[in-house]
């Protein structure tokens, strides 16, 4: 898994370091994350990310970093888009000592709805001349996928 600010906190950071998730927690990082991914996926190790980069509260869904593109395009590997969602009765502000400051968490039930693989024959051929116009193709069309599977979530399947 690709994981942002939980490698900011010292105990956290040691359990996922072992558990052999991805940093992206800094610039640094972040700058290793696709040639990581790309080492895991090469091994026959799938990986997960979250492509707002953090956890989203709203309604909406928020920009989609290119995080999941770039992978894509270093490795053919399919993406397998996910829509999560909570109901808002389940998502708390909690104030935590062990981190130092307030955390958004999802208490007891979220809701998972997983899509089909996705490939990106076309944006394959346009990165050979244009590679941020891929990603951005590609973003985009997760993104709407992801949506999609949200919204189907709300409207044809149990949502309490």
């Amino acid at each position: 898994m690709v994981i942002g600010p939980g490698f900011n906190v010292p105990l956290l950071k040691t359990y996922l370091t072992l558990a052999d998730q991805i940093p992206a927690n800094n610039k640094e990082n972040r700058s290793k994350v696709v040639q990581r991914a790309k080492e895991y996926i090469n091994q026959g190790d799938s990986i997960y990310i979250f492509p707002e980069g953090m956890l989203n509260t709203g309604n909406s869904l928020l920009e989609f970093k290119k995080g999941a593109a770039r992978i894509y395009l270093e490795t053919k590997a399919p993406i397998i888009p996910i829509g999560l969602i909570a109901p808002m009765r389940r998502v708390k502000k909690k104030d935590s000592s062990f981190v130092g400051h307030e955390m958004t968490v999802v208490s007891k039930n979220y809701y998972a709805n997983v899509g089909a693989p996705m490939t990106f024959e076309e944006e394959i051929e346009i990165a050979k001349y244009d590679r941020a116009k891929a990603e951005e193709l590609i973003t985009e069309k997760i993104k709407k996928e992801v949506e999609f599977l949200i919204n189907d979530i709300k409207t044809n399947r149990f949502w309490s």
